[in-house]
């Protein structure tokens, strides 16, 4: 008898925690990440605080940070993310575009300008999640 199984075992999606004041902002990226496989939102915070309770329980994959999130200092609290969650991907997100060079130097993964089209947001993400690891259904490099 031939062995059916599949030689891979299917793979986790990402799990993502979106950290972001506004509700709608949170609808919308859990809906856009809701249409993705190798995504899954694993948790919603509103706050700073919200943030670093989940981010340890959690172990996400990726963060997507809103550096406006209520409590959030981003020079210090990047730092402090990165070391509490050393294997986690930190995207931020910001309506002001002069606070990439910020976050990226206090350790974000990546930088999304909230002003710049919704659909560059897939593809950094990808691009992110590949340096964690393969996409699911995708061979190792």
């Amino acid at each position: 008898m031939e062995d059916t199984t599949d030689a891979h075992p299917p793979v986790q999606p990402y799990g993502v925690i979106i950290a972001d004041n506004d509700p709608d902002v949170r609808a919308g990226l859990r809906l856009l990440l809701a249409r993705q496989r190798h995504f899954r939102v694993v948790g919603e915070c509103t706050s700073a605080d919200e943030l670093y309770r989940d981010a340890a329980a959690v172990g996400p994959d990726l963060i997507l940070l809103d550096l406006e999130l209520r409590g959030l200092r981003v020079m210090e609290h990047l730092g402090q993310l990165r070391e509490a969650c050393p294997r986690t991907a930190i995207i931020a997100l910001s309506t002001r575009g002069e606070q990439r060079p910020v976050a990226v130097g206090a350790g974000a993964s990546a930088f999304l300008c909230k002003n710049e089209s919704p659909a560059l947001l897939m593809p950094m993400l990808d691009a992110v999640a590949r340096q964690l690891r393969t996409l699911p259904g995708e061979q190792p490099a």
